[in-house]
Parts: structure tokens; C-alpha cells; sequence
């Protein structure tokens, strides 16, 4: 992993304010660029072209490499944009119950801003996403499973993770976590498997890109998948039940381990190795 940079972009009155924003990071593994962008779009249901904006804005957002060159966001191979994108329905508050009410999620995502806007917006186009299956996300009750209609506001899907259209990228998990009632919003995660074609690496190397220092969330959220923890080095241990073991892992010095786990079962091809990405966020309003 080599050509770590970050940028941190304030948005709300002239970026004077740090309650709405984006955190960008992105590096090269091997010979292809990765960068992953969190951030919190303009609220309101209003607020829809301000929202296509800012994507717009991130996508084309140029970050500064050490060397004096620029790589703008959109032209890395392989780029995520995640948060609370703050997209609508475009539905009063009783249909869309009634969507919800009887499982129609594909029709009610007919009415998802963001969906409608990927179709006809030339800077959107880019954007891809795994198949929604869970309900929306926002508004809550703090502390149950019920909806918030105090203030009308319509349940939507605020919490996305999208990515470029990419073949190699291979959506693994997208759901919600619905026991977690600290927020008015219900935190998403999402998993992804990330395919890069390098010569001359052996065929059983897993290569090491995430961490976690909190057992009891990851036994939530996969119960039953994570083999093994151990928290002396805050490692954990995951099969994807396909024979690829992976290990989260991140040393003393907060920089990501590129040690690699032996799996002699492993079936994967001679010229191909697979990087797996955790995408994995929470928001929690105070």
C-alpha cells in the first residue's frame, strides 16, 4: 500500500461549520488507485439539486499526491462514496408506509431521489449500488423500531454506499442493522470483494485491509461468520465460505499490516488475488 493521502472538506456555510462534510482517503494497492469518501449531504427533501451538487463535487474533487501531481476522485480504478447521502422519497408519508407495510421495497425505490437522479444526471451515471433489501433508514424513534412522523418526515433511504461501475468489484453484504436504536438513523454496512489482476503473487496470500477494536459489533452484525478474535492485537478472523480467509488487523502504529494468512484449501486463480474492503459506518446524533 503506498501513496496514503487524505482530505477533510467542510461544506456548510462556506465550509465555516463542520456538522455537514466529506473525509476523503485514497491509496494505490499494487498497481491500482482506490479512494473511499465519507460524507453527509444537505438535509431536506428540498434539497435535491444541492445533494447532486456535492456528489458532484466529490467526483470531481482533485486531491493533491506528494509528488506535486493531482488525481481527481472519479479516475481512481476503483472509488467508494458512503454516508448520509441524505437522498428522499419522493412519496407522502402514508404510500410510502404502505410500500413499507407490505414489503414493496423495489416499487418504493421508484421514488428514491438519488435512484431517479443516477438515471438523468451526467455525473451520477458513474455511481453504482448493491440491490436494496431492508427497509429505509431514517426517521426513527430514538431508542425502537418505529418510524418518526413528529416532524413529517418522510421514511427514506439517508445511508448509501455506492461505488463506480467496476466488473471487479463484487458486492458481498449491503443491509441495515435494525437492533441498534441509539440513532435516529439505522446504521448500514456493506461488504465488498475487490478483484486485482497482479502478476507473481502466490496464489494464497489474503491481504490484510481493515480492523476493528470491538468484538461485540462485529458478533452483531455477521453472527456466525468471524471464526476466531483475539484482543490482545485486535484481530479477527473471517470466512466468506469460500475457502478465502481474511484477517482484520491493524498494528501499534495506526498503519494498515499488508502481513499475509496462509490458506492452503484456497481455490483461487494463479493470476488473480482477491483484496477485500470493509465498508462498515454508523451515525449516531447527539
Amino acid at each position: 500500500m503506498k501513496n496514503i493521502e487524505y482530505s477533510i472538506v467542510k461544506t456548510v456555510l462556506m465550509g465555516t461549520l463542520g456538522n455537514k462534510g466529506n473525509c476523503i482517503i485514497r491509496f494505490n494497492f499494487q498497481d491500482v488507485s482506490l479512494a473511499f469518501s465519507c460524507c453527509h449531504l444537505k438535509a431536506g427533501i428540498k434539497e435535491i439539486a444541492g445533494r447532486v451538487q456535492e456528489l458532484s463535487d466529490i467526483l470531481n474533487y482533485k486531491i493533491q499526491l506528494r509528488d506535486s501531481k493531482e488525481i481527481i476522485f472519479k479516475d481512481h480504478d476503483v472509488f467508494f462514496i458512503f454516508g448520509d447521502l441524505n437522498f428522499r422519497i419522493d412519496l407522502d408519508i402514508s404510500k410510502c408506509m404502505d410500500f413499507i407495510r407490505t414489503g414493496s421495497l423495489e416499487t418504493l425505490f421508484l421514488y428514491d431521489q438519488l435512484n431517479k437522479k443516477k438515471i438523468i444526471s451526467k455525473d451520477l451515471m458513474v455511481l453504482d449500488e448493491m440491490y436494496i433489501n431492508f427497509p429505509p433508514t431514517y426517521k426513527y424513534e430514538i431508542g425502537t423500531n418505529d418510524y418518526d412522523f413528529k416532524d413529517k418526515r418522510i421514511p427514506s433511504w439517508c445511508d448509501r454506499i455506492t461505488f463506480n461501475f467496476n466488473p471487479n468489484i463484487k458486492g458481498i453484504y449491503y443491509d441495515h442493522i435494525d437492533h441498534f436504536k441509539e440513532s435516529d438513523h439505522k446504521p448500514i454496512y456493506g461488504m465488498f470483494k475487490i478483484i486485482i489482476n497482479e502478476k507473481g503473487i502466490n496464489n494464497n496470500d489474503d491481504i490484510v485491509v481493515s480492523n476493528s477494536n470491538n468484538n461485540n459489533l462485529f458478533d452483531n452484525v455477521f453472527p456466525g461468520n468471524f471464526v476466531g478474535y483475539n484482543n490482545q492485537n485486535n484481530l479477527i478472523n473471517f470466512n466468506d465460505n469460500q475457502n478465502d480467509l481474511i484477517n482484520f488487523n491493524y498494528n501499534n502504529n495506526n498503519t494498515i499490516n499488508t502481513n499475509t494468512n496462509t490458506n492452503p484449501n484456497s481455490n483461487m486463480n494463479s493470476n488473480f488475488f482477491f483484496f477485500y474492503f470493509f465498508v462498515f459506518f454508523f451515525f449516531f446524533y447527539f
